[in-house]
């Protein structure tokens, strides 16, 4: 699937079949299908000041993709190896996801889906697509600012002490092979160094201390450290919680609050599975996260 997007309009939605390697487009159809059909002709729309956007996919990269580009004239933006994806339209391609999937009935088949994703994508106003074409300046000082590390959703435990300040390792139980870290100064105001991540963001927010949370369903809950617990026994100290994650039956992990719910008396910590996908707001508000 493909598609463009300018402050002028977008272009159509348009289905590709693979057959690259490992199902992929290649070069071949990149041109004929995308670059002759759709990308030639809307920078002869947009006019001089056209540029293309794309990254470094092989039948972006190949050599008759590039030969092509400067037969017809066409100038790209450079994108540089292991760079941050800042293209906008990755943003739209969430929007488009968040309304197929909001579509009731859901489509069915593959022909009912492609006809969704056409009628939502049409539907997209573009405002939408100024509003992120035009927020480009403030992702790119954002990156800039976390030094071409990922702007948000990455969490870091405390390390050592250096003489520059303090070490913060990434705390992610997803990849245990992570190497990234953050040396703040000694105020920790500045960041004085850092490594990038070698995993997605994680989805939730860890929290440093128990909350009590009220499902939908009226189920109360306790939170800890990302971690949902289910009130399960009393004993003469205070209540015991155990973690209540449907997905891992087999978890032990639990904790013990005292009878005020305020101090927590001892914890087991070793879950067999990631936390779940909740994120309790300042004001104290339950929220599940997508």
């Amino acid at each position: 699937m493909w598609a463009g997007i300018s402050l002028e309009g977008k272009t159509a939605l348009v289905f590709v079949p693979g057959g690259g390697r490992g199902g992929g487009l290649t070069a071949d159809r990149y041109i004929t299908d995308i670059l002759l059909g759709h990308v030639v002709p809307y920078a002869e729309f947009v006019g001089e000041d056209f540029v293309l956007m794309h990254d470094n996919a092989r039948c972006h990269t190949a050599r008759v993709s590039r030969q092509f580009l400067r037969e017809k004239e066409l100038r790209t933006m450079d994108w540089p190896a292991l760079s941050p994806d800042l293209n906008p339209i990755e943003h739209l391609w969430d929007e488009l996801k968040r309304r197929v999937r909001a579509r009731n009935p859901v489509p069915a088949s593959v022909d009912e889906l492609k006809t969704a994703l056409l009628e939502e994508w049409d539907g997209i106003p573009q405002e939408t697509v100024k509003k992120l074409i035009r927020s480009m300046r403030n992702r790119l000082q954002a990156v800039i600012r976390a030094r071409g590390g990922n702007t948000k959703g990455y969490t870091f435990n405390k390390h050592v002490q250096l003489a520059s300040g303090f070490r913060y390792n990434c705390s992610s139980r997803v990849s245990k092979k992570c190497r990234a870290y953050v040396t703040l100064s000694n105020d920790g105001k500045t960041v004085v160094k850092a490594k990038g991540h070698t995993h997605q963001p994680v989805q939730y927010h860890v929290t440093e201390s128990a909350h009590f949370v009220t499902l939908p369903s009226g189920k109360s809950l306790l939170m800890y450290r990302g971690y949902t617990f289910s009130r399960n026994t009393a004993s003469c100290n205070g209540f015991r919680y155990n973690c209540s994650n449907w997905l891992s039956k087999t978890c032990r992990a639990y904790v013990i609050m005292t009878k005020d719910g305020k101090n927590i008396i001892k914890s087991r910590d070793d879950h067999t599975h990631e936390p779940t996908k909740y994120h309790i707001t300042n004001s104290g508000f339950y929220m599940r996260m997508r």
